[in-house]
């Protein structure tokens, strides 16, 4: 005799399971922090500003006649 069960959408099944898996890590206490509230260690920003000190000097050492000016 066949069992009355009713049949369950394969995609349904995952949702199913994500959710158990969830409701399992807050039972435990092993809630996931996202990547932006995590504490990281800083960039450094010598390069940036090595950078943006070469582009300054570089639009300086331009000749006038190179130079965005209103005609």
């Amino acid at each position: 005799m066949a069992e009355d069960r009713p049949t369950v959408d394969p995609s349904d099944q995952s949702r199913h399971a994500r959710l158990a898996h969830l409701l399992g890590e807050i039972e435990h206490g092993q809630v996931h922090t996202p990547a932006w509230l995590r504490a990281t260690s800083p960039e450094n920003r010598l390069p940036v500003a090595l950078a943006i000190l070469a582009a300054i000097a570089l639009q300086l050492r331009l000749p006038d006649r190179y130079g965005l000016q209103p005609r």
